[in-house]
């Protein structure tokens, strides 16, 4: 790893660049190792040996437990646990932006489902079929998902709804508020069907694809077992 570190180093400065060291952070992994079979909702992990790698001038790279790449958090860990936490905290804020909307006596509540998809669901549920979720992480998606419906639709959780004597609206009964027309689908399955497309366009793909060679055994269409949960 040092050797194709200095290798980049001393590549980039042949055509007159540098690497940033505030911004070039290392990463030792927490790694697996053995598969969980959807029961798990913790992932077992082993640390990996401590390393250091310098740039030429002797300067360690920065060593770091997470770092934000591109808007997603990358941790130590394979687990998806902080990132979905980042997202769901990401749609709650804006859904509170989005107040003025919610309280609008001239919406619909199927309109206001579809705006809430629109604008906050599709920043939590964007990319996320690439992440390894475990059932107990996918069961917190679909949390996420009733709290912003509740909110959408001005209806109190039940607990809130004992206290102040309103209406007690359960998750079951939380469909017949949308309407016999909206079709309602959890979070998590979108999730598990995007994953699906993605599976089919690695295995569309030519033999030399780098995506579809870590999925994928050579010379065939078997997947590689899944190092996480089965889906």
């Amino acid at each position: 790893l040092q050797t194709r570190f200095s290798l980049l180093e001393s590549l980039a400065g042949q055509v007159g660049l540098t690497l940033n060291q505030d911004k070039t952070v290392l990463l030792l992994g927490k790694v697996k190792h053995k598969t969980t079979h959807g029961t798990s909702t913790y992932l077992p992990r082993r640390l990996v040996r401590p390393m250091e790698i310098r740039y030429a001038d002797g300067t360690p790279v920065k060593v770091v437990e997470s770092e934000t790449y591109l808007g997603s958090t990358l941790s130590r860990t394979r687990s998806a646990r902080p990132e979905l936490r980042h997202r769901i905290s990401l749609g709650r804020k804006r859904a509170n932006d989005l107040v003025r909307l919610w309280r609008g006596t001239g919406i619909s509540r199927k309109r206001k489902i579809e705006l809430l998809e629109s604008l906050v669901g599709s920043l939590i549920l964007y990319s996320l079929e690439t992440l390894n979720m475990t059932p107990t992480e996918h069961e917190a998606l679909n949390a996420s998902q009733r709290r912003l419906y509740r909110r959408a639709l001005d209806i109190a959780p039940p607990f809130t709804a004992n206290l102040k004597s309103l209406e007690v609206v359960k998750k079951e009964d939380l469909l017949g508020y949308l309407g016999p027309s909206h079709s309602f689908k959890p979070w998590d399955l979108r999730v598990k069907e995007a994953r699906v497309r993605l599976l089919q366009q690695c295995r569309m793909a030519p033999e030399d694809d780098p995506l579809r060679s870590i999925l994928f055994t050579p010379n065939s269409n078997t997947p590689k077992i899944w190092p996480g949960p089965k889906l």
